[in-house]
C-alpha cells in the first residue's frame, strides 16, 4: 500500500510549550498523550496514543476496571471526574485511594 505511512499507536509530535518529560501525559490538540522522550519546546517528540500505561492519577480517588478516565490539564495526571477535563480512556485495574498512579489505557481518540 503506496499511501501507509506508520502504525498509529506512537507518534512523532512536536512539544508543546515548556517541553515535556517522558512519562507524563500531554494535550497536544485533541490526543491525550504519554511522551515517550523528553524533548524541549517545538523539539519533535515520541508519544503513545494508544496503549496501556501507568499514569499519575488525582490524589484520593480509586478506580474501578473499566472506568473511564480524564485528562487533568492544570495536574497532567488522570481522575475519574468528567467535568471540563478530557476523555481520554480507562482503568484497566483498580487503583487505591492511597495509590499516586494507576493502569490506565489510553484510547487515542480524538476529542
Amino acid at each position: 500500500m503506496e499511501n501507509f505511512r506508520q502504525e498509529g499507536e506512537v507518534l512523532t509530535l512536536t512539544a508543546p510549550g515548556g517541553g515535556v518529560v517522558s512519562g507524563t501525559l500531554y494535550k497536544v490538540g485533541s490526543l491525550i498523550v504519554c511522551a515517550l522522550i523528553t524533548a524541549d519546546a517545538a523539539a519533535l517528540f515520541t508519544a503513545l496514543v494508544a496503549g496501556v500505561i501507568t499514569a499519575a492519577k488525582t490524589a484520593g480517588e480509586t478506580w474501578s476496571e473499566g472506568e473511564p478516565l480524564y485528562y487533568v490539564a492544570g495536574t497532567k495526571a488522570l481522575t475519574t471526574t468528567a467535568g471540563a477535563n478530557t476523555l481520554c480512556g480507562v482503568a484497566v485495574a483498580a487503583a487505591a485511594s492511597a495509590d499516586t498512579t494507576g493502569p490506565a489505557r489510553l484510547d487515542g481518540v480524538v476529542r
